[in-house]
């Protein structure tokens, strides 16, 4: 039985093997986690960047034909304003034909570092 290699060696890898579209996108949200948790760490897991802070993950973010998935984000209290993007439980997709809510993603990630990583 062989050992898969993994298909990224970081999330620089990931990001400049995407579209040019996905590109602009995962790096806006890239950066607005490190300005959420300056002390996050960057991994690959899943074939995916991956986000994780104090031994807990923040978010993994994967980029598709048509939309950005985002995961491991899913926070009841924001269930309103996450409606349109709420695919699956867990599950938020950004579609790369529209408006990205950057402010939005910013407000997730900040509870979710704030609330349930911090805090904890």
């Amino acid at each position: 039985m062989s050992i898969q290699k993994p298909k990224f060696k970081d999330i620089d890898d990931y990001i400049n093997q995407s579209t040019p579209e996905a590109k602009v996108i995962l790096q806006k949200l890239r950066e607005i986690i490190h300005q959420e948790a300056p002390e996050v760490i960057e991994l690959i897991r899943y074939d995916m960047p991956s986000y994780e802070l104090q031994g807990k993950y923040i978010a993994h973010i994967a980029a598709f034909k048509k939309h950005i998935g985002v995961y491991g984000i899913s926070i009841e209290e924001m269930k309103a304003e996450l409606m349109p993007y709420l695919q699956e439980k867990g599950t938020i997709q950004f579609q790369l034909t529209g408006s990205i809510p950057y402010d939005l993603f910013k407000k997730l990630v900040n509870y979710r570092v704030q609330k349930e990583i911090l805090s904890s």
